[in-house]
């Protein structure tokens, strides 16, 4: 009942039908008109944004209670934007920017003021890096990523079988890694996006060193050598000077053996595979010669009463002459050719040796036996029977002996090969000077 000839009927939810409206005479209209009333309370609820990896938009889950058609209000940029849906659950797509949010109503004019401001600046995941650097001093491959989208980014990889992840806070980051053999999955950002890389790699290197022994030389092969052992990674380039001049050897394996000619060697550096690199800085001076030895013929020293023999060598000093004197053994030491005397007896030359360890040998077999000259002469007696002075001469030395006079003024010499011996002598003056033997001694 209304007092007033217009009138608001407030409806809930339900089936109306209106038959007839009567006023205070009693009079009646009929109506007959039937209504389906199903509204519902207004609200709405807007769930968090969520970035859409293949869109690189982000999504808006807008979720309502009302009656549609209902429009979203808001501004992007600064431009007023609005959206209509016919459906109460709905999401929006946005691109990077700011947006607020303002109001939603529905077709009942049921208006919610939301006042809510998002700001939106996400980027596609993308993931580059470089190739493999290995470093020399800590035995690491470190790579360079790159990363695009938004932080942090994890990589997901396995090592030797067994997984693991790493995580990272900037764009560029420097990974090191350790031997092993590795394979590179994928890339997530923290909109969870993903980047794929299936990558494998094998790292399996070692540090780079360098032994070098004293070149030596060899007395078989007659070089000299010189060796050199490394860590690393083949092949190794071994950089040097010879007289002053660049050169260099390669070689692929961990030991290195090299003949060197007679020069001066200065060793610089080795690099290897991975262009590490070690310096030497040494320096070695190679003079080597053949270990040789040769000798005069023995020759008496008259006034020693010594063997002497020249020994000249070629090597490296000092000599030693190995022998064995009447059966003991005996050692001379020689820095260079030497002039050696040997009193009598019985030797046995068997080999010289030099500083090198270098072997010559002699294999000679020697019998000193020489008597000093000497001389004595026994008082000339007058020989019937030759009618001649009768001189006997008595002599020790190396037969054949000669003697050397005058008789009357005039040279003359004699030989013998015996001692005693006598001599006979015509009328005359004589005057005996010299005597010599076979090894060139002589008495004046």
């Amino acid at each position: 009942t209304a007092p007033d000839s217009s009138f608001n009927f407030l409806a809930g939810d339900g089936e109306y039908h209106l038959l007839n409206l009567t006023d205070a005479t009693g009079c009646s209209y009929p109506l007959n008109q039937a209504y389906l009333i199903a509204n519902h309370p207004f609200a709405a609820q807007v769930s968090s944004s969520a970035y859409l990896c293949d869109s690189d938009k982000t999504r808006l889950h807008f979720q309502l209670t009302g009656t549609a058609p209902f429009t979203v209000s808001y501004i992007q940029n600064s431009i007023l934007q609005t959206y209509n849906s016919m459906t109460s659950v709905f999401d929006l797509y946005w691109p990077n920017g700011h947006y607020n949010l303002l109001s939603i109503h529905d077709s009942n004019s049921c208006q919610l003021s939301l006042g809510t401001s998002f700001n939106f600046n996400y980027h596609p995941i993308l993931v580059t890096h470089s190739a493999p650097i290995y470093q020399c001093s800590t035995n690491e491959h470190q790579f360079l990523f790159h990363f695009e989208g938004n932080l942090p980014f994890t990589l997901s990889y396995t090592k030797d079988g067994q997984p693991d992840q790493l995580t990272s806070w900037q764009s560029d980051t420097l990974i090191s890694l350790q031997n092993g053999d590795y394979h590179f999955g994928d890339v997530t950002d923290v909109t969870s996006c993903l980047f794929h890389l299936n990558e494998d790699y094998q790292f399996h290197t070692t540090i780079l060193s360098a032994q070098v022994t004293m070149p030596y030389y060899d007395c078989s092969s007659q070089q000299t050598w010189l060796h050199m052992n490394f860590t690393g990674n083949a092949p190794y380039t071994i950089h040097y000077a010879f007289n002053a001049q660049p050169q260099q050897w390669i070689t692929a394996g961990n030991s290195f053996d090299q003949a060197l000619s007679n020069g001066s060697y200065y060793l610089t550096d080795v690099t290897d595979a991975q262009n590490c690199s070690v310096t030497l800085s040494q320096l070695y001076p190679v003079n080597e010669s053949p270990l040789t030895v040769t000798h005069s013929v023995p020759v008496y020293h008259c006034t020693l009463h010594k063997t002497q023999v020249l020994y000249h060598f070629s090597g490296k000093s000092p000599f030693q002459l190995h022998y064995t004197f009447n059966g003991a053994t005996q050692i001379i030491t020689m820095q260079a050719d030497t002039l050696l005397r040997f009193v009598n007896g019985i030797y046995f030359f068997d080999e010289v040796s030099d500083a090198n360890g270098c072997q010559y040998n002699l294999n000679e077999t020697d019998t000193f036996s020489f008597t000093p000259l000497t001389l004595n002469l026994a008082t000339p007696v007058y020989s019937c029977d030759s009618n001649k002075m009768n001189m006997q001469v008595s002599l020790t030395g190396q037969s054949p002996c000669t003697f050397y006079y005058f008789k009357d003024l005039q040279p003359q010499q004699w030989t013998s090969n015996q001692s005693p011996f006598n001599m006979y002598m015509d009328n005359g003056n004589y005057y005996f000077y010299k005597v010599s033997d076979q090894t060139g001694c002589q008495l004046d």
